[in-house]
């Protein structure tokens, strides 16, 4: 039992080594029949870590038996198995450094080839570097010079749109100035002459509200604006001024119109001028403030101011028979007569109760322009009757002047609306030209623009 258990150990001793000596001479076949690079490193060490576990089990396994065999044996054979252990171990001892030499010998070739590898890959890809580059180099320079030929083409297009625009803008920038600066010197022009009739004006208005600030001034106004209409009118013998109807009163009317009679004796008509300012102030306030009830307090104090005065003129002037039986009271605005006529019934009672007929400017000329006419064809006669119907026609032709008023009040407003037009367009043209001066710098910058490509052109 014990002689077979030794056998059994050492063949399986022996198996172990033959099996790392196949391993090992495997491993070279392998290295020759591939070559440099076919057996690699991680192959080799996995190959000798099982050849190291496949000994370090053999020689448990012979160890355990030795041991095992050592319990049941005699003493004897130990000192039999003690030589083969020895000489075992050695050639396992020799296998074991000729097996890391040749495992030195492959790592040291393996590493070698890695290094020969890593040195033809360096060269190769150095080599596809250079292609590289230089292929890079030639696409560089041939895009740059497609880029330089684009490049000047499109300055060549851009100063030909250039000198186009530059020409285009230039004629049509300067016509436009030139009619634009006519236009301007035109309205200038008109608006000029405008504001100097406007100062004119203002200075009339001026030289009017000093003398409308005084009753007596007033008053006085109103008889020199009746006396240039009588100069213009009537020839020197045809009226008086400041007429004394009664021998034996002090009172004068402002003018008489003389109308030749049936006697010698002359018959005289009597023409008073009154201007009642302060009440038709206040009817006109009162009127650009909207309120009605202040409108119609203001007109009834007007209209009782107005029979107040023709009252009075009655009293004063009528006197027949040197007198007409009829005088007319003279108020020397349009637009008082025509508050005053807007009560037809009014006008009606004052002549029915006072005898006395209110006339404005255009009105009183109509008057006279009658009375010259009646001096020259029909010799009126001092009749009061004849006289009443030369009033009825006076009133009608009144009713003409007053439409020609309200036509050239009509007319006036649009003047004034034409003059705020041109003064609004004044202002547009003004402006369009201030922004001619915004304009001017940025030419240069827009030019500058277009000659330089941006980066994203290029």
């Amino acid at each position: 039992m014990t002689v077979e258990l030794i056998v059994s150990v050492v063949f399986s001793a022996v198996a172990a080594v033959c099996a790392a000596v196949c391993l090992v001479v495997t491993l070279l076949k392998a290295k020759k029949r591939g070559g440099t690079g076919t057996a690699s490193p991680l192959d080799v060490e996995s190959a000798a870590r099982r050849l190291e576990e496949s000994i370090s089990w053999r020689l448990e396994g012979t160890k355990t038996a030795v041991l095992e065999a050592s319990r049941q044996g005699a003493q004897g054979m130990s000192s039999l198995l003690v030589p083969f252990l020895e000489s075992e171990k050695k050639t396992v001892d020799a296998l074991a450094e000729q097996v890391d030499r040749q495992l030195t010998a492959v790592r040291d070739n393996q590493t070698k080839s890695a290094a020969d590898i890593n040195a033809q890959l360096e060269r190769k890809l150095e080599a596809m570097a250079t292609n590289m580059r230089a292929m890079l180099a030639e696409v560089r320079a041939d895009n740059e010079k497609r880029l330089a030929e684009v490049r000047a083409d499109n300055e060549k297009q851009l100063e030909k749109m250039r000198a186009t625009v530059d020409e285009k803008l230039s004629e049509t920038l300067d016509k436009r100035v030139q009619n634009a600066f006519k236009l301007v010197s035109d309205r200038l022009d008109s608006v000029q002459k405008g504001f100097g009739e406007m100062q004119q004006l203002t200075a009339k208005v001026g030289d009017l509200n000093r003398i409308f600030a005084d009753v007596k001034k007033r008053g006085n106004w109103g008889e020199v604006a009746l006396q240039t209409l009588f100069e213009q009118i009537l020839s020197p013998e045809q009226y008086e001024v400041q007429f004394r109807v009664s021998p034996r009163s002090q009172e004068a009317v402002d003018f008489a119109v003389v109308l030749p009679g049936q006697t010698d004796e002359s018959v005289y008509l009597p023409i008073d001028a009154k201007f009642p300012l302060e009440d038709y102030s206040h009817l006109v306030d009162a009127s650009e403030e909207g309120d009605k009830v202040a409108v119609e307090l203001a007109r009834k104090r007007l209209l009782d101011r107005v029979k107040s005065e023709a009252k009075s003129i009655a009293a004063k002037y009528i006197k027949p028979p040197r007198t007409t039986n009829f005088a007319v009271m003279y108020v020397p605005s349009e637009g008082l007569y025509a508050e005053i006529m807007r009560e037809g019934a009014f006008v009606g009672d004052l002549q029915a109760q006072c005898g006395v007929t209110v006339c404005g400017p255009s009105t009183v000329v109509a008057l006279l322009n009658s009375l010259q006419v009646g001096f020259t064809t029909l010799k009126i006669q001092k009749q009061s009757g004849e006289m009443l119907k030369l009033m009825v026609k006076v009133k009608r032709d009144f009713g003409k002047f007053t439409e020609l008023i309200h036509t050239v009040k009509v007319r006036a407003e649009s003047v004034v609306k034409a003059v705020d037009d041109i003064d609004f367009r004044n202002q547009q043209i003004v402006r369009k030209l201030d922004k001619f001066e915004d304009i001017e710098p940025q030419l240069p910058e827009a030019a500058a623009s277009v000659d330089a490509p941006t980066e994203g052109e290029e």
